[in-house]
């Protein structure tokens, strides 16, 4: 029987984190119920479900969220496999993970209350507070529904750094022992669109999302013969968000590998299929990130280069040197491209000419946004810029949203996030500094494709991967001033030895 004292602190721990999630269950019953019972039942028996297994332990919750993300992005489909559905209930799928993400963060937030936080995790929030209240509050014309759809997309997920923050390195192999098999379903079933096309369940969803949802409408147009062009996006988002999700997956693997014996299997289990995988995405980003994190992860061996002005200076002129590439193969390579139908996907299909223009886009828009942006979620009014010319680029995305003061923000949280880490790197603790290293090559590669505006291209697992990287420079400096206090307290007492052989000897 369970003592009281740990149902005590069953109850009491994640009581914020409960007293939330009951008031987004209501809202989503209030919504759904009414609408469609059948998702509404069975995204509320999954939810219960990753709750109960999880135990309401904030590591057990942060691996739920992984997996509500994936059961969101499949079920978010498949439920047009029982009829035609609203579009309430579409977007009311995506509060899944949501909903377990809020009482991670709440539970790692009440487990680390009165640990001293790293700058840049402060930082973070308060960012989080103003562009959350600058969206509510944008004056441009955009509905409460956007708004908060907005915030959901671009702002809840950066909140999963504060989970990924209290993940203890051997806590990491469980997260590992998930991303391994995540990789293989989904780069089984990613190729299986490649081969085969869209499948049963891709196609109900397209006949019926396709006038709001950008990629239904893509599959759409393929099934329907009006376009031949089909990328496998496996059971995510689109083709980028799920070639992100496999490199960073991927590196995960890796930089676990660093501080704990993983079988040699996994490595080259989760190797295979996330190159098999990213070729089938036809996606030239996630290949970016890949050999950007590769580049900086051997750089990083320079002990002269673990400063964050140089790693800053390297992102700004990688990414200059990815946009001038860009620019020269779409006017010289793409007009002479073979007729191999892969590598013309890889060539001309995207949004490479979008994304080369975005220094220009950038100095056009600056004007507007130079004090306020138009908040997240504005682009549900066609405020924004059109399609065509959305560049898919961080930089251009937050001076949309919020403007030049938010832009620079988030900027000096990337700065201080790189400071920090950079501390923990630089140490000759290999057991502290190995991992850390790789989770800077991930991040800064990353950095280099420049899509870093939200879950559309890349969801939370760059905002949790930052989290490991601050709780690796907290527990360190909490090592640092306990280790402190212990000589301290040492010091003294030998001192206390002296004084006292030195009154007997009087």
């Amino acid at each position: 029987m369970a003592d009281s004292s740990d149902l005590t602190e069953l109850v009491t721990k994640p009581a914020a984190a409960l007293g939330l999630v009951t008031a987004g269950i209501a809202l989503a019953f209030g919504v759904c119920f009414s609408i469609q019972i059948i998702p509404f039942v069975l995204a509320l028996a999954c939810f219960v479900l990753l709750i109960a297994l999880s135990r309401l332990r904030t590591a057990n919750l942060l691996v739920a969220y992984i997996l509500a993300d994936h059961l969101c992005q499949f079920l978010k489909r498949a439920i047009f496999l029982l009829g035609s559905q609203p579009v309430e209930v579409y977007y009311g799928f995506q509060l899944l993970p949501t909903l377990v993400l809020v009482m991670a963060v709440a539970s790692s937030l009440y487990s680390v209350r009165k640990d001293k936080f790293p700058l840049s995790a402060k930082l973070l929030a308060v960012y989080l507070a103003i562009a959350a209240a600058e969206t509510f509050f944008s004056p441009s014309d955009t509905s409460l529904f956007n708004r908060f759809a907005g915030i959901n997309q671009q702002l809840v997920p950066m909140c999963a750094a504060f989970a990924g923050m209290t993940l203890l390195p051997h806590e990491w192999k469980r997260v590992a022992k998930l991303l391994l098999v995540l990789i293989v379903i989904s780069s089984v079933f990613g190729m299986y669109q490649l081969v085969h096309g869209p499948t049963v369940i891709d196609r109900a969803w397209a006949l019926q999302t396709g006038d709001y949802s950008i990629e239904g409408s893509k599959v759409l147009s393929f099934i329907t013969g009006a376009s031949s062009e089909f990328r496998a996006y496996s059971y995510y988002a689109d083709p980028t968000t799920w070639g992100f999700f496999l490199v960073m997956a991927l590196l995960f693997l890796v930089f676990v590998g660093q501080t704990k014996p993983l079988p040699k299997f996994w490595l080259r289990l989760a190797i295979g299929f996330s190159l098999i995988g990213m070729v089938a995405t036809e996606t030239r980003s996630p290949w970016v990130a890949i050999l950007g994190a590769l580049l900086i992860h051997r750089v990083l061996q320079v002990k002269a280069m673990r400063r964050p002005m140089v790693v800053i200076t390297g992102i700004l002129v990688a990414f200059g040197l990815v946009l001038s590439v860009g620019q020269y193969a779409f006017q010289h390579w793409v007009p002479k491209l073979t007729n191999n139908a892969l590598l013309n996907r890889y060539m001309t299909v995207g949004t490479i000419e979008a994304r080369t223009s975005a220094p220009e886009l950038f100095l056009e828009i600056l004007p507007k946004h130079i004090f306020v942006g138009d908040g997240f979620g504005s682009a549900g009014n066609g405020i924004k810029v059109s399609a065509e010319q959305y560049s898919h680029n961080v930089l251009v995305g937050l001076l949309l949203d919020l403007g030049l003061p938010g832009l620079l923000a988030f900027g000096v949280i990337f700065y201080a996030w790189t400071w920090e880490s950079l501390k923990v790197a630089h140490l000759r603790r290999p057991e502290w500094a190995l991992p850390q290293r790789w989770i800077i090559a991930a991040c800064v590669g990353m950095a280099f494709t420049g899509a870093l505006n939200g879950p559309l291209f890349l969801s939370s697992y760059f905002a949790i991967f930052q989290g490991i990287a601050m709780g690796q420079v907290m527990r360190w400096r909490q090592k640092v001033e306990m280790d402190r206090i212990a000589l301290n307290h040492g010091l003294s007492q030998v001192h206390a030895a002296v004084m006292a052989a030195r009154e007997v000897s009087v």
